[in-house]
């Protein structure tokens, strides 16, 4: 069991974000699972990996990458201080996040996402129990980071590049989930009633998950409490504490 960084890392490798995994483990070099997907996205996905985390960030800081679109992390924190000033000097740099972080002072546009509870969805804890998350009232100014890249595909379809995303609401997107990502077939009435449905993973014939997660592909952070995450750096009480100040 793989203890993630954030409090919805494994919804996010449930979901493909890995660079060798479409959704639901199935393999990039799969060529079923990737006609699947390529029907589903209006798409023709490649067979090859792309990078994981820590090879996008050397390629930016090395020069070989351009531009770079940060999604809730801080990359520029655990770079030091040369890495972070070559991220700083990307042709482009987008950083969409709650906070203005090391790497968001360091971006050319600035995308401001609500935090899990301003928005409705869905998130999956480390032991794979899918729960409900209900937003506590509306807010202005800042987006949800599915309303962001939502609105940012179709700006983007204008212009000839990719497909946009048709959905609408994270009750769609759930539905979509469901019906094509293997280990989420579950009942959305069931999550209504605020219970936890489990995911599970398919197994082959030998009793064991279908695909697994290449080596290296989930490391550690080498962090606490008080430096991980995107909320405890900003909460004055946390950082209060005997132990924050031996940490710094």
């Amino acid at each position: 069991m793989a203890l993630g960084d954030y409090a919805n890392s494994r919804g996010a490798a449930d979901m493909g974000l890995l660079p060798d995994h479409l959704p639901g483990y199935l393999s990039v070099e799969d060529a079923k699972a990737r006609e699947l997907f390529g029907k589903l996205w209006g798409s023709n996905l490649p067979p090859a990996p792309g990078l994981d985390s820590r090879s996008m960030l050397q390629g930016a800081v090395t020069g070989r990458i351009k531009a770079l679109y940060v999604v809730g992390a801080n990359p520029a924190k655990h770079l030091g201080t040369a890495g972070a000033e070559r991220l700083g000097k990307l042709e482009l740099l987008v950083v969409q996040d709650l906070y203005l972080t090391e790497t968001s002072r360091l971006a050319d546009i600035i995308l401001p996402a609500l935090s899990a509870y301003e928005k409705d969805g869905t998130m999956t804890n480390t032991a794979g129990e899918v729960q409900l998350v209900r937003k506590a009232s509306d807010f202005m100014g800042a987006r949800s980071d599915f309303d962001i890249l939502r609105i940012l595909s179709h700006q983007l379809a204008r212009h000839g590049l990719g497909q946009p995303v048709r959905l609408r609401t994270p009750e769609a997107v759930f539905e979509e989930i469901r019906r094509h990502v293997p280990g989420y077939r579950l009942d959305w009435a069931n999550l209504l009633t605020g219970r936890a449905a489990f995911s599970v993973p398919e197994l082959n014939t030998n009793g064991h998950p279908a695909a697994s997660v290449s080596a290296g592909a989930i490391y550690s952070n080498n962090d606490s409490l008080f430096t991980s995450g995107s909320l405890t750096p900003y909460c004055r009480m946390i950082q209060s504490l005997r132990e924050a100040e031996a940490r710094s």
